[in-house]
């Protein structure tokens, strides 16, 4: 559960890999924070959700953008 700023904004989809709430509304983050603890079904898609977005920023997987995009264009 993170609010609605920065880059947290850009890499959470609410309810596949957490939660966004607005700034200072602490009643909704408190909602849910509840609903992931209550709902197991939900708690197991963001868990699910969050290790597959984890992957794409796997040091294996920056690199080969990199190499892709950067390196072989240089060559």
């Amino acid at each position: 559960v993170s609010t609605k700023v920065g880059m947290p904004a850009d890499l959470i989809k609410n309810g596949e890999n957490g939660f966004l709430t607005e700034v200072e509304d602490v009643d909704d983050i408190l909602e849910k924070v509840s609903h992931i603890l209550n709902n197991q079904e939900v708690k197991e898609k963001c868990i699910s959700g969050g290790l597959k977005d984890v992957q794409k920023y796997s040091w294996d997987k920056i690199s080969e953008i990199y190499f892709e995009h950067i390196y072989k264009k240089l060559i």
